[in-house]
């Protein structure tokens, strides 16, 4: 009997199926699969038990969540061919897009295209509908068309719009201010029309700082931004802000903005947004989205990762229907989700994120995308997928790099060094030494010759980290060594990077067997319990609470594993006293 393909055509903002679609049909069947009119269909419950294949089939199409749930293991255990298909159906009508990630595992031809396409690896889908194109099968218009769509360029729609500042404005919003404010208001004209589409539109905040241009004391005071723009650095900015809000002018608000920005990983800036945040009142959407992301950011720096979520929810409220605003916000927050341990939620920001980039033209984003995207599929198993996106975002950073101006190059040289060591982390996850430690020696030569020293020195501790990544399978006695080297540069990072490091540099001394990988344990364990009891005295419980027990099992492997150790080795009473202090902090 003919081996029948179960074929999945979601209709989704990805695929943009419309009634014009020719009806996705099961290969080498007559009855269609997913009706493209049929967004949501109807919901039915399991029987007991699922014998037939084509009744799992016919189930597929209409099951509810549980029944779904059954179903895929009804696939997985019976009829494995059809697990791509199932994961792929579970995906979009439950919205876990974890599970695109496990469907790509065992996907095939269309299949395998769709779960690409939906993941966001945009090169990778390119090709795999190209082949099917190529066979002239049934699928092939389907395919082609899903082809052509992934190959437009995104940045065309925003050169083309660049020409007509009020078209810009009103498509770009986000970036047409950021444009204006960045260039110290170079063209006041081109300033004008764009302040008024957006105080059109609900932010009056160019409007407001153009109307201070008038008021004493201005002339000086945009001077001494624009040097700050010229030569960045926060004492500049804070000076320029201090004559901005002297002149009446609300451009200070973005100034100290930009100086917290500069000061994020070598200071705590929460007391400084705290006080930028009520002055920028709601009248300024825009600029409040940007601080309350940035904000987020630094109570991660502290190690408060659930008091972060507020402050998401705050940039997401405030951004509205600016893409590169959320998506600043989502990839950060995809991040917390992940160092929490909630990594299919951090999963599902990253997914959404890769969906939206079509509509920003910013470089910088993309490359933030892409980050949290190997990151979290990194988390959850899936090291060969963080590659693939690995190799996106390298492929943006060198593009970006390639096409920045001459002269002082830090930011997009940063960008590419910070990717390459990155994938060699990857690399070394998935026991490819050689590769990780190519990618290793060219982020070493950028990072060598960045000008910036407060972006060289952090970047010099992480391929620290990263080299001792590599060494970690092949020489344990090395790995420990970069793995003590970075813990000595890392006195001013976040509590649970530093956590992390410690764990590293007890497993490297384990399988060298240093008996001093006990005290790094307990090192690591002392670090999270006093971030868990900081954490305790800020936080007022309630909100978030679902975050909680997620937070504070952290690292329970490590934890088990650890507690074996002493019991193996004797120390009953240590053993004992490390399990009750990790209890003391469960909710």
């Amino acid at each position: 009997m003919k081996t029948v393909r179960i074929l999945l055509v979601l209709c989704s903002a990805v695929l943009a199926c419309n009634r014009e679609n020719p009806v996705p049909r099961i290969s080498g069947d007559d009855q269609p699969l997913v009706k493209p009119q049929l967004r949501t269909p109807a919901r039915s419950s399991c029987p007991e038990p699922i014998k037939r294949r084509e009744k799992a089939r016919e189930l597929l199409v209409v099951a509810e969540e549980q029944c779904l749930d059954r179903l895929v293991k009804v696939f997985r255990n019976q009829w494995p061919d059809d697990l791509a298909a199932a994961y792929l159906v579970r995906a979009e009508r439950n919205d876990t897009p974890a599970d695109l990630l496990r469907a790509l595992d065992t996907a095939k031809g269309v299949n395998r295209a769709m779960a690409l396409q939906q993941l966001g690896l945009t090169t990778e889908a390119i090709a795999a509908w190209n082949e099917i194109v190529a066979e002239r099968s049934e699928w092939s218009d389907l395919a082609r068309r899903n082809r052509d769509a992934l190959q437009r360029d995104p940045m065309e729609e925003w050169r083309r719009l660049h020409a007509t500042p009020r078209k810009l404005a009103q498509v770009y919003p986000a970036e047409a201010a950021r444009e204006q404010l960045d260039s110290g208001f170079s063209d006041v004209t081109t300033a004008r029309i764009v302040a008024e589409v957006l105080a059109a539109k609900g932010d009056p905040y160019l409007r407001d700082v153009l109307a201070a241009f008038q008021h004493p004391g201005n002339d000086d005071a945009m001077r001494a931004y624009r040097n700050a723009l010229r030569r960045p650095s926060a004492r500049a900015y804070e000076h320029a802000a201090v004559l901005l809000e002297k002149a009446g002018n609300p451009l200070h608000l973005y100034a100290r903005f930009r100086g917290a920005r500069l000061r994020f990983l070598h200071e705590d800036v929460v007391p400084l947004l705290d006080a930028l945040i009520p002055a920028g009142n709601r009248r300024y959407p825009m600029l409040l989205a940007s601080m309350h992301t940035l904000r987020a950011g630094a109570l991660e720096q502290r190690g408060s990762y659930p008091l972060a979520y507020p402050e998401y929810d705050e940039a997401l409220r405030f951004a509205g229907q600016s893409a590169t605003q959320i998506v600043a916000a989502l990839s950060r927050r995809s991040l917390n989700y992940m160092t929490i341990g909630s990594r299919e939620q951090g999963f599902h920001d990253a997914v959404r994120v890769l969906h939206l980039l079509p509509r920003v033209p910013d470089a910088r984003a993309h490359a933030d995308a892409y980050a949290s995207a190997a990151e979290t599929s990194s988390e959850l198993g899936f090291p060969k997928v963080a590659l693939l996106y690995r190799n996106a975002l390298i492929e943006v950073a060198q593009k970006a790099f390639v096409e920045s101006p001459s002269g002082p190059r830090d930011g997009p040289q940063h960008v590419l060094a910070v990717a390459l060591r990155a994938r060699a982390e990857t690399h070394a996850a998935l026991q490819e030494v050689g590769a990780a430690q190519v990618d290793l020696r060219r982020a070493r030569e950028l990072t060598e010759s960045l000008s910036d020293a407060e972006l060289r020195e952090p970047l010099q501790m992480r391929l620290l980290e990263a080299e001792g990544d590599a060494l970690l399978m092949i020489d344990a006695a090395k790995a420990a060594q970069k793995f003590g080297q970075t813990i000595t540069r890392a006195e001013e990072q976040h509590s649970t990077y530093r956590a992390v490091l410690h764990f590293k540099l007890a497993e490297a001394r384990r399988r060298n067997g240093d008996p001093r990988a006990d005290d790094d344990l307990k090192t690591a364990f002392k670090i999270l319990r006093n971030e868990a009891r900081q954490l305790l005295d800020e936080t007022k419980r309630g909100e978030y609470e679902n975050l909680w027990s997620l937070y504070f099992a952290r690292f329970q492997d490590m934890h088990r594993q650890s507690v074996r150790r002493m019991i193996e080795a004797g120390k009953t009473d240590e053993a004992f006293i490390q399990d009750e202090q990790a209890r003391a902090f469960e909710p």
